[in-house]
């Protein structure tokens, strides 16, 4: 009967799922970062079913979404933002592409893995 108590508490640890988690940057700071001094204007784009049929194609990933969160910088270049698949939860970046689409910079703004459990919506996406 003692053994049956006494496994209670193990049984508990086992259930615990670590979880590590650190905001870098918020899409402010990542703009104020990536473009000082410029400002930037919000210009969203919505994809089409080809166009989405194409990145599948090319990437050999599924899209998402069909919406890409995108500003133009009034000193040339994009300022996108999107997220990656981690081993659990998705990955928020920001990429920084000069007026030639050439990679300027890349940010990480957030980090959280659970280690188990389902993939979440970032912060800046809900």
């Amino acid at each position: 009967m003692r053994s049956r108590f006494l496994l209670l508490p193990v049984a508990a640890l086992t259930v615990m799922q670590p979880a590590q988690a650190a905001v870098y940057l918020s899409v402010e700071q990542a703009q104020a970062l990536m473009f000082p001094g410029a400002t930037l204007t919000k210009d969203f784009r919505t994809l089409t079913k080809d166009q989405i049929a194409a990145i599948e194609k090319a990437a050999g990933v599924g899209v998402r979404g069909n919406t890409l969160q995108v500003w133009s910088a009034s000193t040339g270049g994009w300022f996108i933002v999107d997220q990656v698949i981690g081993k659990h939860d998705y990955i928020p970046f920001a990429l920084a592409l000069d007026a030639e689409g050439a990679v300027m910079s890349i940010e990480i703004l957030e980090y959280r893995e659970s280690y188990g459990g389902q993939v979440r919506e970032p912060a800046w996406r809900a």
